[in-house]
């Protein structure tokens, strides 16, 4: 049983220190500014499928509205976007910083009973809200008449 014992607790003395090697290399990478903290970032979002439209509700605060741009490429909805870093704090120096900053770009497959033009954006809160009206017809199915 001693054998089993030592063997163990030798495999979960080998974890704890590969487990804090990873975190102290993920840590100096970090205050480097690279790692997760130096990627661009993707905003979460929301779509709803409502009975006239699809609804979807994007994450963007601390973005200006001049820095967002929602276009229609090739059937597929894009919306890009910039995060300007703080300004003004010249004084200082970063300390710890967990907030994204940078570009990002977002791409959904528009559905095939929705009219492009009729796409309307605005952003309140915090929020890009994107309503894509439905045409109320579904194009995937067409009756073929039998000559």
């Amino acid at each position: 049983m001693g054998f089993k014992n030592d063997a163990f607790k030798d495999l979960t003395s080998l974890q704890e220190r590969m487990n804090k090697i990873f975190t102290e290399s993920l840590n100096r990478l970090r205050e480097m500014g690279g790692g997760e903290s130096g990627k661009n970032f993707f905003p979460p979002v929301d779509i709803f499928e409502m009975p006239g439209a699809y609804l979807l509700l994007a994450e963007v605060p601390g973005i200006p509205r001049e820095m967002i741009s929602v276009e229609i490429v090739g059937g597929n909805l894009v919306i890009r976007g910039d995060k300007p870093k703080t300004e003004g704090l010249s004084e200082g120096s970063l300390y710890h910083s967990e907030r994204r900053y940078g570009s990002f770009e977002r791409t959904f497959n528009l559905p095939v009973n929705v009219t492009p033009e009729s796409i309307k954006a605005q952003v309140a809160d915090g929020v890009l809200t994107i309503n894509i009206a439905k045409t109320g017809e579904d194009p995937t199915r067409i009756k073929v008449n039998i000559d």
